[in-house]
């Protein structure tokens, strides 16, 4: 399954309660709050985290953190962590 999700809305940030996780959620843009609400609404995914990791790396000889958008788990068990980009037009 495949979405295309386009959102210009990279300035918002905020939070809803999650009627899935039975918890508030939080979200950093519009199209992060996009994605939660289309994994709400599924069917097929029991359960999501939002910033679920911290993955730490090195670059340049620095050590930094990055932190996955999303975990998601689908009723059929199998989990996957998600990383949104925009593509710039």
């Amino acid at each position: 399954m495949t979405y295309r999700i386009r959102s210009n809305d990279s300035d918002i940030a905020g939070h809803f309660y999650s009627q899935k996780l039975a918890r508030t959620v939080q979200y950093e843009s519009g199209l992060e709050l996009n994605i939660m609400t289309r994994l709400e609404r599924s069917d097929q995914v029991s359960f999501y985290q939002e910033q679920p990791v911290v993955i730490p790396y090195s670059f340049k000889d620095k050590l930094r953190k990055y932190y996955p958008d999303l975990l998601v788990t689908f009723n059929y068990l199998t989990t996957m962590l998600v990383m949104h980009t925009r593509r710039w037009e």
